[in-house]
């Protein structure tokens, strides 16, 4: 399949990681727009921060907590795999890359999904979800 177009469903406003975010509209829509050869790639965005009260809002005080532990990336990165996304888009990482970086990026990368399926991951279940 030649890609012609590449999607990445995002709110520049919004940085937090939520590893139950659902993009599935936008996998369906393009299957149903132009079949499985439809030349659109759809790449699901792994937010660079976490906010532990699940508030979405962002205000750095130079708490480490609010960077993603490993068992987090793993967890949205099987949600997004399993939605049909055709690859990750994590140009927000920490920076500079230390190990643990590089092993998220090694660890979730699209060859690797049998692995991801046995990884622990961490889910969590914001106020709003239960409205």
């Amino acid at each position: 399949m030649m890609v012609m177009m590449q999607v990445v469903p995002m709110l520049y406003l919004h940085f937090t990681l939520d590893p139950m975010l659902d993009i599935s509209w936008a996998t369906r829509a393009a299957a149903m727009t132009c079949g499985s050869s439809s030349g659109t790639a759809i790449y699901g965005m792994l937010q660079p921060y976490l906010t532990p009260d699940g508030s979405g809002t962002f205000t750095w005080d130079g708490n480490e907590d609010i960077y993603p532990r490993h068992e987090h990336w793993c967890a949205a990165a099987a949600n997004l795999y399993a939605q049909g996304v055709d690859g990750l888009y994590s140009y927000l990482a920490r920076w500079p890359h230390e190990e643990s970086t590089f092993r998220m990026l090694r660890d979730v990368h699209p060859a690797r999904q049998g692995a991801l399926r046995l990884a622990d991951k961490s889910y969590r279940i914001d106020e709003y979800r239960l409205l």
